[in-house]
């Protein structure tokens, strides 16, 4: 609550789970909520900023959750979508239950919105898919269909950063074209910086800066 000066350790359901992925809400200031999902134990929500932690996993059907993301929305229409082992399922209560979303039978890796409301999924195998409803309908995307997608970032520039094994793909036009610029090996995490810069984390452990091609 300090800016990370001091930590603690939040309290969670014995046996304590392992974390696959945080996300917090865009009205965090007023309603405190944040949502965890584990590796084996399905998703976790808190109301009170981290201090009580529940279980949210009733119409869950796969319990090895490896992304989340909440809408942008979410004061008002409380849907979150979670990808798993076997696909994604979506949230419109605030995670207390899930419905199964339609989609292929491959690993969902990564999910990001983007800030004109379109919905981004990333697989395992079966390429990138695009919703424009918040996760009711999806449309394949321009972009080779067997990729295996480690992350997508959605940046404020409108940007869209497909991180593939050992590529980064980039789409100025929502998808309609690609550049693709070659890294060094996977990337497990990353995060936009002014003037076209990435900070990269990658597998091995290392962190480098990542200059955009234009």
């Amino acid at each position: 609550t300090d800016a990370g000066e001091n930590w603690r350790v939040a309290v969670l359901p014995d046996p304590p789970p392992q974390i696959s992925a945080l996300a917090v809400s865009p009205a965090y200031a007023v309603d405190g909520f944040v949502l965890a999902t584990t590796f084996r134990r399905g998703v976790l929500y808190s109301t009170d900023r981290g201090e009580i932690w529940l279980t949210g996993n009733f119409s869950l059907l796969d319990y090895h959750v490896l992304t989340v993301v909440i809408s942008p929305d979410f004061a008002s229409d409380r849907t979150a979508l979670i990808g798993t082992e076997t696909g994604a399922f979506s949230s419109n209560n605030g995670g207390r239950s899930w419905q199964d979303v339609d989609l292929p039978y491959a690993a969902v890796t990564t999910l990001s919105f983007a800030p004109d409301g379109q919905l981004y999924a990333g697989t395992e195998g079966d390429g990138m898919f695009v919703s424009s409803d918040k996760g009711q309908s999806w449309t394949r995307a321009n972009l080779q269909s067997t990729l295996i997608v480690d992350l997508i970032l959605t940046p404020p520039t409108h940007e869209l950063l497909v991180f593939a094994v050992d590529r980064l793909y980039v789409s100025r036009d929502r998808g309609e074209r690609w550049q693709m610029q070659a890294l060094r090996t996977s990337v497990t995490a990353a995060a936009t910086l002014p003037a076209g810069v990435l900070l990269v984390g990658y597998a091995d452990g290392t962190i480098s800066r990542v200059e955009l091609q234009q």
